[in-house]
């Protein structure tokens, strides 16, 4: 639960980022792990945030509680390589919704606690910048786009780090506008920081 330096650089990079281009937000939440304190800190040295408001309820899922639970029930080998874990991590999701494999909370329980505090959030009104992992960020996207817990693992599986997702209220529901951008590492020069799961 920590940045590598390429992890901070890329943060600031994105602070710098809305810097250079006149962004805003009303407000900016976080959830409580470590590696989300050092985004949001790192977005900060180069761009002005409202005060952080924590809330550790955008923490991420354990997934390695339910990866070894798959590999203990199924025999199939610990992932090695991208090609095995993507293989496997939508039948590990799958078995998380289905409730045939358990992590220290259910499928359901992480869904209705992310729900919690995106409709938190919404309730505020205004621009919300919100810095969390993946897993938050793809059950969201899930509920916005309707998709189950496999739907959930493809766009998992393909969030790189410190992308920018926007989603926009209209006509009473949420919307995707953006997803997965990363204007702030595209350029030729910074393509080396481009990471992922």
């Amino acid at each position: 639960d920590r940045l590598s330096p390429t992890g901070f650089q890329q943060a600031r990079w994105l602070g710098d980022y809305y810097h250079r281009h006149g962004m805003t937000f009303d407000r900016a939440y976080r959830g409580n792990l470590r590696r989300h304190r050092e985004t949001a800190d790192s977005i900060a040295e180069t761009f002005p945030v409202p005060s952080y408001v924590e809330d550790a309820r955008l923490n991420e899922f354990e997934s390695d509680i339910l990866i070894h639970e798959y590999i203990r029930e199924t025999g199939a080998d610990s992932p090695r390589d991208r090609a095995t874990f993507l293989h496997h991590f939508p039948e590990v999701l799958e078995g998380w919704e289905q409730g045939t494999l358990n992590g220290q909370e259910s499928y359901t329980a992480f869904r209705a606690r992310v729900g919690a505090a995106m409709a938190d959030v919404l309730a505020e009104g205004g621009r919300s910048l919100v810095v969390t992992s993946g897993g938050v960020i793809c059950v969201t996207l899930a509920g916005v786009l309707g998709v189950s817990a496999r739907g959930l693992a493809d766009l998992l599986m393909n969030v790189l780090n410190a992308s920018v997702h926007i989603l926009r209220m209209e006509e009473g529901r949420l919307r995707l506008e953006l997803f997965n951008a990363t204007p702030h590492i595209d350029g030729k020069e910074r393509s080396h920081a481009r990471t992922y799961i």
